[in-house]
């Protein structure tokens, strides 16, 4: 007997079955043909057997041990029938430090572990049973059964509700602007979802899919949190003679990246250094006292004025800051600070409760410097010059002035320093 069921055809030969023909009841059934009914039926079929011969059907006398086929289909059963099972997901090996002062970039990451659901799916076995046996009584030696349909189907794993419960999208550090701390930033620590969603849609019943967690560095870390925003920025045109675009190239090498930490007094002077031919520095126009003479490193008062310009938009403290004799362009009236080496300085003082970043450069014939920190004050403010003159002097007074910073509206307007200079017509 050949049995193809879905997953698996089964061979029962007699030895299996143990099939035992009943030979003498099959030849009492022989030797009873023609030998009863009426005189004229058992003439027709003596003279039948005679000229056509007479078959007996052996199936009634068929034995067969019927516990071994029922036998051999429940183990079929066994192999291929399965239960229900829903989709179940773990994350396996250990989870990696994802604060900023515990992460390790060479720390392994986990794995999601996700395996799918299972169908039940039964062989209906007294059916499949019947329907062997009614074969071999009828002398059919092929059964086929159709597929076994599952009753139940598992649902489909939610993916975007796994994310969810097992994933975080990374935190930048951040300062608390009332203990003034500063929060450490947080790693992130996903899976690729569109990837999973591939992996799974390809997946079998019962299979495991394995889906790598990956590590999501924060924007912000360690100490770019405190130089986040803009506080104080000013552009200031430069000649283009060489003398001048390399000494403020100089400037900006020395300013660019220091750091002043709360109540820090910043030097110019001892930011840039001497401005002497073996540091590199040229010959150019400076003024001294109400004269224009040239020195090494002429030009660099460029760079002191327009970190003035800053520090005051920034409403840093001005610990020390002389204008020079003579007006110059490269800020409006008012906004310049004079330096030289042995001579006037300019220095403010970080008043802020936070760090405080100077960055400089060089750029499209611009000199360009800006403070960056942590802005604590809910308004901005803009510098305001006027200008005036007598046959001897000119001056200049600026001011502060304070806008709101949601409605623009001006809060405050004061003077912050007056300025004289050599009038020259």
């Amino acid at each position: 007997m050949v049995i193809a069921l879905p997953e698996e055809t089964l061979y029962l030969s007699p030895k299996d079955t143990e099939a035992t023909l009943l030979i003498g009841e099959a030849v009492k059934a022989a030797f009873a043909y023609g030998r009863s009914g009426s005189q004229e039926e058992r003439q027709a079929a003596y003279e039948s057997s005679q000229t056509e011969g007479y078959a007996v059907n052996l199936h009634p006398y068929l034995r067969l041990n019927e516990d071994a086929v029922y036998a051999a289909l429940q183990a079929y059963a066994e192999k291929y029938d399965t239960d229900y099972s829903a989709c179940q997901y773990e994350l396996e090996g250990q989870q990696p430090g994802l604060e900023e002062e515990t992460y390790q970039e060479t720390a392994p990451c986990q794995t999601l572990l996700l395996t799918m659901g299972t169908p039940e799916v039964k062989l209906n076995l007294e059916e499949v049973y019947a329907k062997v046996m009614e074969a071999y009584q009828e002398g059919r030696l092929l059964v086929e059964i159709e597929e076994v349909l599952p009753s139940i189907l598992p649902e489909e794993p939610d993916l975007e509700a796994i994310y969810l419960e097992i994933c975080t999208e990374p935190l930048d550090a951040s300062l608390d602007l009332q203990t003034y701390e500063r929060l450490s930033a947080v790693y992130g620590y996903v899976f690729d979802l569109e990837k999973a969603k591939e992996l799974v849609s390809s997946a079998e019943y019962g299979q495991t899919v394995s889906i790598p967690m990956e590590i999501i560095a924060p924007e912000v870390l360690g100490d770019d949190v405190y130089f986040q925003d803009v506080l104080g920025a000013y552009n200031s045109g430069h000649s283009d003679r060489l003398n001048i675009v390399t000494n403020l190239g100089l400037v900006c090498d020395f300013l660019d990246g220091i750091v002043i930490q709360p109540g820090e007094v910043f030097s110019y002077n001892d930011a840039v250094g001497e401005r002497t031919v073996e540091r590199g520095f040229l010959y150019g126009e400076s003024f001294t006292g109400f004269s224009e003479s040239r020195s090494a490193g002429g030009g660099v008062c460029q760079g002191s004025s327009v970190l003035y310009v800053c520090a005051l938009t920034a409403e840093l403290e001005i610990v020390e800051r002389v204008n020079h004799g003579i007006e110059v362009t490269y800020t409006p009236p008012g906004q310049d600070a004079a330096v030289s080496w042995g001579g006037p300085d300019f220095q403010f003082r970080n008043s802020t409760h936070f760090p405080i970043m100077i960055t400089a450069e060089l750029a499209e014939s611009q000199l360009r410097i800006q403070l960056l920190g942590t802005e604590e004050k809910d308004y901005y403010i803009e510098l305001e010059s006027t200008y005036g003159h007598d046959e001897h002097q000119s001056y200049a007074n600026v001011y502060m002035c304070k806008y709101d910073r949601q409605t623009g509206e001006l809060i405050s307007r004061e003077k912050v320093s007056h300025s004289a200079y050599q009038y020259t017509g």
